[in-house]
């Protein structure tokens, strides 16, 4: 996650009010439902590259002779399987 808690505190923080300035808010569950909301929203778009990056380190493990040996780089493989699961997914990052 690139944002620390207090960063995605104040995010939501921001959101909650401008959707509210724009009468785009019409919960009945209250401001707290919909701001816990907002944050759920935020921190699990944040984790997308997180967990991106745990399914690229899950496919490499299956290459790690070849990267013990030094055939091949670590982190170029890393970053082209990256860029190619981003591209198959359309992920936004």
């Amino acid at each position: 996650m690139k944002l620390p808690p207090p960063q995605v505190e104040k995010l939501s923080h921001a959101v909650l009010n401008r959707l509210a300035k724009r009468g785009l808010l019409s919960s009945s569950a209250g401001k707290e439902a919909v701001l816990s909301r907002i944050k759920t929203i935020i921190l699990n778009e944040l984790q997308v590259e997180d967990r991106l990056d745990d399914e690229v380190r899950t496919i490499l493990e299956s290459h790690r002779k070849e990267i013990d040996e030094g055939r091949v780089d670590y982190n170029k493989m890393f970053q082209m399987i990256k860029k190619k699961l981003v591209q198959e997914r359309n992920i936004i990052l």
